[in-house]
């Protein structure tokens, strides 16, 4: 039953859980992590500032506007873009970031579960 016995216990992977979980592996504690969906990150890395980056950036990119002036020299492009090669971009985009962050809790050793977590008092 050891296995189950932690120093702390993390309520929810997104940017605060997952860097509370990983603080506290620098001081030796063993750190379990409790996300209620299958993909860690939270937010900013699933729906969130990360997809929404992706998809910006591929847009400017496809348009041709990222490319402008560049070094004194202007670049147009003009092409058809189908919405599945901006949505390929962003998955790819927002797997890596979540991949590196899987990565680096293995490395820690934090215990990850995927299920529902509460705080709750005995009286």
């Amino acid at each position: 039953m050891d296995d189950l016995n932690f120093d702390l216990v993390v309520i929810g992977g997104g940017p605060a859980g997952t860097s509370g979980a990983l603080a506290a592996t620098l001081f030796g504690k063993k750190v379990a992590l409790i996300e209620k969906t299958a993909l860690i990150g939270g937010a900013g890395i699933n729906t969130g500032t990360i997809p929404s980056k992706a998809l910006r950036k591929s847009a400017l990119v496809i348009s041709g506007w990222s490319t402008r002036k560049l070094l004194g020299v202007e670049v147009s492009v003009r092409r058809e873009a189908k919405l599945s090669e901006f949505t390929y971009h962003e998955r790819q985009v927002a797997e890596g970031e979540r991949s590196q962050l899987e990565a680096r809790l293995r490395e820690r050793q934090v215990q990850l579960f995927q299920g529902h977590a509460s705080f709750w008092t005995h009286t």
